[in-house]
């Protein structure tokens, strides 16, 4: 609902926000493993440098025209803040996006999915490694049977790659990386989301379009 309620008096019941939400994640999964396995547009980084780039220009607008970014308009940001705390969030971002869209080139989506539920177990781990929490026998019990059932569900698919496989962990890992660096040197700023995604998507921009001059530009330029 932050997403919604950066200005005052324009925010909308928390319900419509959730079913939104899920309404545009189903169908952004299913639109992105079309076009880049059914469709065979192999070309995960030019896919989310758009992504950036789209989010980049909507939010600079929203910026200067609404106050849905409110963290922006109260300068918390400065360009010490911006280097030591927004650039590694960015990298984490990249990161994730490339990989996860990567991997709909080799895995089906349901068992996509699947994996994407071992983000509890790498968050436990992830608090361990940084000591925001203690070991206990409960959390022992609940990273076991996460990691077990992934683990069947990884022998009985039919489609299993190792290199989808790896690349959905990767993006996952760095998701919750990216989670846990917002909630370590960011808790302070208090960042709506809007400002926050304000901040993170041009250095992402710069570091996947890297990418994607190195890797895929050349492909592209001769099938257009």
């Amino acid at each position: 609902s932050n997403f919604l309620a950066g200005a005052e008096g324009y925010a909308l019941p928390a319900w419509l926000c959730i079913g939104l939400w899920i309404l545009l994640g189903v169908s952004m999964i299913l639109f992105n493993k079309a076009l880049l396995s059914t469709w065979d547009f192999s070309y995960p980084f030019f896919l989310t440098s758009w992504h950036c780039l789209l989010a980049t220009i909507l939010t600079q607008i929203m910026s200067r025209t609404t106050d849905f970014l409110p963290g922006v308009k109260q300068g918390k940001v400065t360009s010490y803040i911006y280097v030591t705390r927004i650039f590694p969030i960015s990298i984490f971002f990249a990161a994730g996006l490339v990989c996860g869209n990567s991997a709909y080139q080799y895995l089906s989506v349901a068992y996509i999915q699947m994996l994407k539920s071992s983000a509890p177990v790498l968050t436990l781990l992830l608090a361990f490694f940084t000591g925001r929490e203690g070991p206990s026998l409960l959390k022992l019990g609940v990273v076991i049977v996460i990691s077990l059932g992934v683990g069947m569900a990884s022998v009985g698919e039919k489609r299993f790659s190792l290199i989808g496989f790896i690349l959905q962990i990767t993006s996952t890992f760095t998701d919750v990386c990216r989670m846990t660096t917002i909630d370590l040197v960011l808790a302070d700023l208090k960042l709506d989301s809007l400002s926050l995604l304000y901040y993170i998507m041009p250095p992402s921009l710069f570091l996947i379009s890297i990418g994607f001059f190195y890797l895929e530009y050349n492909d592209l330029k001769y099938e257009i």
